[in-house]
């Protein structure tokens, strides 16, 4: 079997899995032209047809759209299938998705699947935004690795710009998350990436830190971690467990230096820490329960 006919297969594979998005019917057509311009050793061939980029989303349409327009602008070409899993089913989501595949087309990128997902909703009641958050997680990431092409899967959410060479990091950490057991995951992100803080812009750090957003999940992880799925999403418990901490901490600290009639400096300067934080968490939880 040629290469040519192994990426038809291919192909073919991920549209008896899922269903199959309109406007793709001249795949094997356009297989020449892109076969034809295939770089060596670049991020085509390094993510190829076993690894897959999944969006997650819910009903937040202008993020989407904004979203995917860099994953078309920036997408290897060939290979890569892209999933889309929406919680929910949205109109306006629905459109959004259907212009993406439109732009892939101009873009000559009929060969790459571009298959939308929807999650169910069941009436389920949640805590908060966090748990439902968890459980779309646990649904999409199952989808996609049902699929047993499919080794990799690199995670991002719908309101994440990414930058042009993030499908090139991904295809560099490959061969370092496949051969080294130590690693958990490589992300795109990291907190302290403004331009103003970094020196070096091709630096790769590895850190005991899970930064998230926009991050490469294995299917061996996924194997050790889905008997154990968080009911929520197990950094943003933490995040709102320590402001909740801080915010007891500075209360009892202020109410010392008022007993020990501490200057009034100390006092407003812990009671705006207090207020700070409190307000952090207030912050915090009503975001999440607006987005869902």
């Amino acid at each position: 079997m040629n290469a040519k006919e192994e990426n038809l297969r291919r192909v073919q594979s991920f549209e008896s899995s899922f269903i199959v998005p309109p406007n793709q019917i001249e795949r094997q057509k356009h297989l020449d032209t892109v076969l034809s311009t295939k770089v060596p050793n670049s991020a085509q061939e390094l993510l190829g047809w076993d690894t897959a980029l999944l969006v997650i989303c819910s009903n937040r349409p202008q993020y989407l759209e904004r979203s995917l327009s860099y994953v078309i602008d920036y997408h290897p070409g060939e290979s890569l299938p892209i999933f889309i899993s929406e919680d929910g089913k949205s109109d306006q989501v629905f459109d959004v998705i259907q212009k993406a595949r439109i732009k892939l087309e101009a873009r000559g990128l009929t060969s790459v699947p571009l298959t939308h997902i929807l999650h169910p909703t069941t009436g389920e009641y949640y805590p908060d935004g966090y748990y439902k958050l968890a459980t779309h997680f646990k649904w999409a990431l199952t989808q996609v690795f049902n699929s047993k092409n499919i080794k990799r899967v690199i995670i991002l959410e719908e309101d994440l710009q990414i930058a042009p060479d993030f499908f090139e990091f991904f295809a560099s950490t490959l061969t370092m998350l496949d051969n080294d057991n130590t690693l958990l995951t490589a992300s795109a992100w990291n907190d302290n990436g403004m331009k103003s803080l970094v020196k070096d812009s091709k630096q790769l750090y590895r850190s005991d830190f899970f930064p998230g957003l926009g991050w490469l999940m294995t299917r061996k992880l996924w194997e050790e971690l889905v008997p154990k799925w968080p009911k929520a999403v197990i950094y943003n418990i933490i995040s709102r467990v320590t402001c909740i901490l801080l915010t007891v901490v500075y209360f009892f600290v202020y109410v010392l230096f008022l007993v020990e009639d501490s200057s009034i400096n100390v006092r407003v300067s812990l009671l705006f820490s207090l207020a700070t934080t409190a307000t952090v968490m207030l912050i915090n939880s009503m975001t999440c329960n607006k987005r869902f």
